[in-house]
């Protein structure tokens, strides 16, 4: 899965977390989480992956991570898991998401204010994305990384498996 990912970084002044094999090992050995790993061959070869994680009743799955080579491994997949209905939901975070791959999953049926979101959003609120610089005193340019803004969201390119809550 690393290697997929490191040989298909994405590019542009975004704040991101290195998946890379050594986070990859200590991620997925949380005892916490349950998750499920779909994988796309071509022969030999890793085309493209998708991470789900899944809820305590094993009826819905959270994307939290996906990487492929080219553009159709993940849907691929994506396809498969809906044909076999292994979930009665899926869902994704919508932060951080490129436009294309929203569009992909909008292709697929995923709605961004669907009733399962308003619900939720009355029951949990949203989730923060909290940032403060480590020093016990800062000031304004320790919120900047290699001149990037930490504080605007957009200026951040995560994927669900880089919080707490995978």
């Amino acid at each position: 899965m690393s290697s997929i990912v490191a040989a298909h970084a994405e590019t542009g002044a975004t704040i991101r977390l290195s998946r890379d094999e050594v986070f990859f090992r200590w991620r997925f050995e949380s005892p916490r989480s349950k998750n499920v790993f779909y994988y796309a061959m071509e022969g030999d070869r890793l085309t493209g992956y998708l991470v789900m994680g899944i809820s305590p009743n094993n009826r819905r799955g959270y994307i939290l991570d996906y990487a492929e080579e080219g553009a159709a491994a993940v849907e691929d997949i994506l396809e498969s898991v809906i044909e076999a209905r292994y979930f009665d939901l899926l869902s994704i975070y919508d932060f951080c998401l490129d436009n294309t791959f929203r569009q992909r999953l909008k292709g697929k049926g995923f709605k961004t204010h669907s009733l399962v979101r308003i619900i939720e959003r009355k029951l949990h609120g949203e989730l923060p994305l909290l940032i403060r610089p480590v020093k016990e005193t800062f000031e304004e340019n320790d919120f900047f990384i290699e001149g990037i803004d930490s504080r605007k969201l957009e200026n951040w390119s995560l994927k669900p498996i880089c919080s707490d809550a995978a």
